[in-house]
């Protein structure tokens, strides 16, 4: 088990950690391992040179031995597919065809573990959307949305009510800060002006799959 925290040392810091594999990390560190923390200490401070190396490569910095050896083997084992890239700002429109019918499912229950589903590009400022359930018949789609930090989302009609709830970070929209534990209801037809995160956020959505996105 220490091996698997030692190989996920380099993707933490490069933030190619879900969630759950980050809070595990942090807590066995917090837990007082001196080998990892050593590890995370020395991956940090040679990250924290790469962008000056160009100024003197040789001398700056040496990398350590097993750094190479521990990045390899880190995306050799990681579990973590690449989020597939979409080039519409609402992917949710395409999950229509692919909806999804508990009714058909093994004792009518769908169930999504934190490590399944596929996190997807929605080539807007990093922004990430993971499918949760497709509601066809009744134009919903139930969804986990990640936002860096900085990133906006750009204004947008709802075409059915949409429900936001804030699990992480902040949102913030309309002059107001939403933070983990905020929900807030927008009404069919209403207008979203741009919403944006400081600290990045991450949101569980209950949308229609018809919105519509307003030209400034």
């Amino acid at each position: 088990m220490q091996d698997v925290y030692l190989n996920q040392i380099e993707l933490y810091l490069l933030g190619a950690l879900e969630h759950h594999e980050e809070k595990k990390l942090r807590a066995h560190l917090a837990a007082g391992c001196v080998e990892c923390a050593e590890a995370m200490a020395e991956s940090t401070r040679v990250m924290r040179a790469l962008p000056w190396a160009w100024l003197s490569p040789p001398e700056l910095v040496a990398p350590p031995s097993a750094l190479k050896q521990r990045l390899l083997n880190s995306i050799k084992n990681s579990d973590t597919p690449p989020p597939r890239v979409e080039r519409s700002p609402q992917v949710w429109k395409t999950w229509a065809d692919e909806s999804e019918k508990v009714s058909s499912l093994p004792s009518g229950l769908l169930t999504v573990d934190a490590h399944e589903g596929v996190w997807e590009d929605i080539a807007v400022n990093g922004i990430l959307v993971k499918r949760l359930f497709v509601d066809q018949a009744n134009d919903r789609a139930t969804m986990l949305v990640r936002m860096p930090a900085g990133a906006s989302y750009p204004r947008h009609r709802h075409a059915g009510a949409e429900q936001c709830y804030v699990l992480e970070g902040d949102l913030r929209f309309g002059g107001r800060v939403f933070r983990a534990g905020d929900y807030q209801c927008a009404d069919v037809d209403s207008i979203h002006d741009v919403q944006y995160t400081e600290a990045g956020c991450l949101l569980l959505i209950v949308s229609s799959l018809h919105d519509e996105i307003i030209e400034a």
